[in-house]
């Protein structure tokens, strides 16, 4: 196997590892080294993305070579494994690598709550035979990985056009109206709590501003509340609720793009709101994330978000939340706007990968990840 060869894993069970997945292999592909995904559900991936079958177990797919999870056990290892978000490796796969006669290393890429006190991008774990286990952290250097980025296929709406043309050339592509978010403010709206789900959409309708809200699915009890509507365009209160058809990754990150904020429950969304710049609210149980997104600011600030936060994670005082945050909607924007440029200036996860593993000596690595005199790929 090809020195530049990488294997990346990754679980269609959990959307944010499958999205995170298919950057990293895309950004390899665009730096130049081959790159292998293997997965446990092709068909999420191959509705998630254009041009796949979901029935070929192994693909060429844009320069990425995505294969079925169950073929790791008969492929050749490659030198660098990527294990995306506690993604299982099967045991067969690992046990020739740590048995091989040449060094592996296997790569563990984890959120930012998983290592809270790491003072380095790069953790060593372990040494099993041949192969060296080590983890990566989501966040902003020099004592974490960087961000995984984005990386679109084709041109996006947003290169194109302004915002509002944007959006409605977006709608139209979504088979909505155009006008449909005039004079209101647009919220994306990802959750998938249950709990939380219904509270939120009350808080909304009742709430100070006119809201334009796009999701995938009803609450669970809305339908029973509101039987007689039946169309995916309903008015409640202050929310104009529109229900979202099935699409592809690109869609909905042109969706994030022309949203004014995004609520939801899953990593791989918040981490595409917080590049874009558009306000982000996720649920409170990821503390590390909270932290590093109100990182500086004041504590009226973080107090604000925060309810917010416990209210996507629980459903708790939703109106109440929802109402301060309002009072504070300029310093919100503010402060994702201020999260989408440290986003920019922090490295590409797999730029500090790269960097990391492509030298030999543990002196090379020691140099690169020092806390005191971090290298120029996290500075």
């Amino acid at each position: 196997m090809h020195a530049d060869y990488w294997d990346i894993f990754a679980s269609g069970h959990d959307a944010q590892s499958l999205w995170f997945g298919y950057q990293l292999a895309h950004g390899l592909v665009q730096r130049g080294y081959a790159a292998r995904l293997f997965t446990d559900q092709l068909d999420v991936l191959a509705a998630a993305v254009a041009d796949l079958d979901p029935t070929c177990w192994i693909q060429s797919h844009h320069g990425i070579e995505i294969a079925d999870w169950r073929l790791a056990e008969l492929c050749v290892v490659a030198p660098t494994a990527i294990q995306v978000l506690g993604t299982t490796i099967p045991a067969v796969y690992l046990a020739r690598m740590e048995a091989g006669p040449t060094p592996t290393r296997c790569v563990e890429v984890v959120a930012h709550d998983a290592d809270r006190d790491a003072t380095t991008p790069l953790v060593m774990l372990e040494q099993r035979g041949s192969c060296t286990r080590m983890r990566a952290q989501f966040g902003d250097p020099p004592f974490k990985a960087g961000h995984i980025k984005s990386r679109p296929n084709a041109t996006t709406l947003r290169k194109l056009w302004t915002k509002p043309a944007m959006r409605e050339g977006l709608f139209q592509a979504l088979g909505l109206r155009s006008d449909l978010a005039d004079g209101k403010l647009s919220v994306f709206f990802d959750v998938r709590n249950k709990r939380s789900m219904l509270s939120l959409v009350e808080a909304l309708a009742t709430g100070p501003r006119e809201v334009c809200v796009f999701m995938d699915k009803r609450p669970p009890d809305w339908a029973s509340s509101y039987p007689e509507d039946r169309s995916t365009v309903m008015r409640h209160g202050a929310v104009t609720l529109v229900e979202l058809p099935a699409r592809r990754w690109f869609l909905t990150d042109e969706l994030i793009w022309a949203s004014d904020l995004v609520m939801t429950t899953e990593g791989d969304i918040a981490a595409r709101a917080c590049e874009s710049g558009t306000p982000i609210l996720w649920s409170s149980d990821d503390g590390a994330f909270f932290d590093w997104y109100v990182m500086k600011s004041p504590p009226v600030i973080r107090r604000t978000v925060s309810e917010m936060f416990d209210a996507l994670a629980t459903g708790a005082d939703a109106k109440w939340a929802w109402t301060c945050y309002m009072t504070r909607w300029e310093e919100m924007r503010a402060l994702s706007e201020l999260v989408a440029l440290r986003v920019k200036r922090a490295p590409d996860l797999i730029d500090v990968l790269i960097a990391a593993l492509s030298g030999t000596s543990e002196e090379a690595m020691e140099r690169q990840f020092s806390p005191t005199v971090p290298g120029e790929e996290l500075v």
